[in-house]
């Protein structure tokens, strides 16, 4: 009996540190989600001008050969 005891404590620890692992896990993939949201935003600008840029330089290539 003691052994299922001690088994069945074993488990729940387990299960605890589990948890307490998952917790974590979830959320610093939260807080790397929203700094990468972040980091995607203030890029948007860059990479609207860059899209400009690269337009125009067809255009001109294409008018003047």
């Amino acid at each position: 009996m003691d052994a299922l005891r001690d088994r069945a404590t074993f488990v729940k620890e387990s299960l605890h540190k589990s948890q307490t692992i998952t917790d974590s896990m979830v959320s610093i993939l939260g807080s790397f989600d929203h700094r990468l949201s972040a980091l995607e935003t203030a890029m948007r600008p860059t990479q609207q001008l860059r899209v400009v840029l690269f337009n125009f330089s067809l255009a001109r290539a294409f008018a003047f050969g």
